[in-house]
Order: structure tokens, then sequence, then C-alpha cells
């Protein structure tokens, strides 16, 4: 079973840090209660597509600070739990890391992380959402052994897989955007706050 993340958009007012995720109504169908839930600004359930990206966010990040939002130390009450198992479990689980320094982190428009020789077909299926990722690169002397016609069939290309952490980080920045473009609709009259992401993993 693969673990889950989240992420949360926290804005700085004064001293203090709140929570600008909005909650909506979730209704129970056995007992036809409603109660609020607080959305989260991004989710993925995949350990094995995030874990680069969480790798990412621990190098930038640091540990859960005490002054989280009251609507986060209300979300995960353990946090302060007197029981240092539990101390430990926020301290690796849990990181809190500036928008700003996501933004940064980003390679420079027209960076690739991956290049090689690929098939034509391969390339096309990729670049139509048929292929997650390229597999199947040959070397400068494979391609040269080739015969000509066979060469006609490959090419170089470069790209990014949509699996690693600069897609995730630009998911992830997009979303944070949109809930600071939705407070500033309703805080028109205050200045632009610092804003801080806090990923939750379980």
């Amino acid at each position: 079973m693969g673990d889950t993340y989240l992420v949360y958009t926290e804005i700085q007012r004064g001293n203090r840090w709140e929570c600008i995720d909005p909650y909506l109504p979730k209704l129970n169908k056995n007992t036809g209660q409603t109660e609020m839930r607080l959305l989260t600004t991004y989710e993925n359930g995949s350990r094995s597509y995030f874990s680069s990206t969480y790798d990412k966010v621990r190098e930038l990040g640091r540990i859960w600070p005490d002054d989280l939002s009251e609507t986060l130390q209300k979300l995960f009450p353990r946090r302060h739990n007197e029981d240092p198992s539990w101390q430990q479990y926020y301290n690796e689980a849990c990181y809190v890391v500036p928008l700003q320094a996501l933004k940064d982190a980003l390679p420079p428009t027209g960076i690739y992380q991956y290049h090689g020789v690929y098939h034509k077909d391969a390339i096309y299926a990729f670049e139509h959402g048929e292929l997650d990722e390229l597999y199947e690169s040959i070397t400068p002397e494979e391609y040269k052994d080739l015969p000509e016609e066979m060469r006609k069939c490959y090419q170089y290309y470069e790209w990014n897989s949509p699996w690693d952490w600069p897609d995730h980080f630009k998911t992830i920045i997009e979303r944070a955007n949109v809930r600071l473009h939705d407070w500033r609709e309703f805080n028109f009259e205050f200045e632009d706050p610092e804003v801080r992401l806090v990923f939750y993993r379980f």
C-alpha cells in the first residue's frame, strides 16, 4: 500500500499563520448528517510516483514548526503529543516549505531531465499520452550500426517525466496560486502575504 501525500497552503498575517484552503460540506449517507471537511491544495496517493518529489521537499523545507495555523493544529492534534514516538513520526512525515522555494527550485525553461535516441513511434506515443515514460534509448554507437533505412525510424529527443519532481512542483505551485488568488479576491485591501506549503505524508 502506497503512502498518501497531502499539501496545504498557509499565509502569514502578522506574527501568525492562517490556512487558506477552504472547507466543503460532506454528507454522511448513513447518518444524514453533514460535516465540514478541509480541502487540500494538492493530494497524491502514489508513493512510487511522488517519493522523489517528497525527497526534494525534505531538501528544501524543515520539519513542522510550532506556529502552524490553528486550522492545521486542529486537523493534526497529535502533533503536540508528548509521546516521543509521535514527535518522531511528525518530524519525519511533515515538512514546511516556502512557496518561493518551490518556484526557485524549478529548472530553467527548456532544460530537460532526460535525452536519448528513441524510436519515433515511442516518441509519438509519449507525446500523445499513450506512454508515461520513454524507456528504450539506443546508444550513438548502436545508431551508427543501424542500416540507413532503420536510422530513419529513430531520432534524438529530450523530455521530462510527468512523474518527477519538477512537474509535481509545477502542479502544486499552480494550485497554491489558485488558493492565493481566491484569498486576494476577498482580502484585496491587504498586501501580498508570505506563503508557505505544509506537506504531510501518511
